[in-house]
């Protein structure tokens, strides 16, 4: 189901965002890793509520490459996700938002997304270990907005 307007979907191409870095934070950023939570407490978007409280345990931190390297053709793309991010490692929460936020910055941009217009009957397939997505909420919220979402797993990145 679809709202009669509206709720499309952009995909960030994130290996096109990380070649058009500067060459200095490429190098910079290489070899960095994110720790990953259910909600970053450093996020704008923290609800203030710990992922104990969410999801009745707390799960463990998982550490990601900021930079991810694509096992079948090697191309390097940025690799975050803002909310989900507590910390870089070896810099504090604040820090590692203001990085991860420049780094946003330089890559949602017009010329790296694709934005989808759904219709009814669509399929959109992205590599989430090259893209980021998000949906527009630029609907009416008692429209009914019903998408159906298949994760295949993947290999650790590096």
């Amino acid at each position: 189901a679809l709202p009669p307007s509206g709720g499309d979907t952009a995909v960030v191409n994130m290996r096109a965002a990380y070649a058009a870095l500067p060459d200095a934070i490429k190098q910079n950023i290489q070899g960095m890793k994110t720790v990953n939570v259910f909600q970053g407490s450093a996020s704008a978007r923290y609800s203030g509520q710990s992922a104990d409280a969410q999801t009745k345990r707390k799960p463990e931190p998982v550490l990601q490459p900021l930079v991810r390297t694509h096992p079948d053709n090697g191309a390097k793309a940025l690799y975050f996700h803002p909310v989900k991010t507590e910390n870089i490692v070896g810099m504090n929460a604040a820090e590692s938002q203001a990085l991860l936020n420049d780094l946003l910055e330089r890559s949602v941009r017009n010329e790296f997304i694709y934005r989808h217009q759904w219709r009814k009957g669509d399929m959109l397939i992205w590599d989430n270990r090259a893209a980021m997505h998000r949906a527009y909420f630029d609907y009416d919220p008692g429209e009914y907005r019903l998408l159906y979402r298949v994760i295949v797993r993947g290999e650790l990145p590096f």
